[in-house]
C-alpha cells in the first residue's frame, strides 16, 4: 500500500488529491475513464505519469464504502 507498483500507492492518495474537492477523488475511484473523458487535470496527470495505464472502475462503491477504504488507508499510513 505504501509502494508504487502497477499504479500509485494507496498511501497518500488523499494528500495527492487535496487540491480538488473530495467528490473528485470519489469519482476517480468509481470511474477513472469518466474523469479522463472530462479532462480532469489530476486524472490526466496520473494517467500520463503511469504510461496511460487505466485503473479499473468501481462503479458500485458508495460514498460510505469509499470513505471506509480511505479510513483504512489512513489507519496504516
Amino acid at each position: 500500500m505504501k509502494d508504487d507498483l502497477k499504479g500509485p500507492a494507496l498511501a497518500g492518495v488523499e494528500k495527492r488529491w487535496s487540491n480538488y474537492p473530495k467528490k473528485d477523488l470519489y469519482e476517480w475511484i468509481r470511474s477513472p475513464k469518466a474523469m479522463l473523458e472530462k479532462q480532469h487535470p489530476k486524472a490526466i496527470e496520473i494517467w500520463l505519469e503511469w504510461d496511460k495505464a487505466r485503473m479499473s472502475a468501481s462503479k458500485k462503491l458508495t460514498d460510505e464504502d469509499i470513505e471506509a477504504i480511505l479510513e483504512y488507508i489512513r489507519s496504516v499510513e
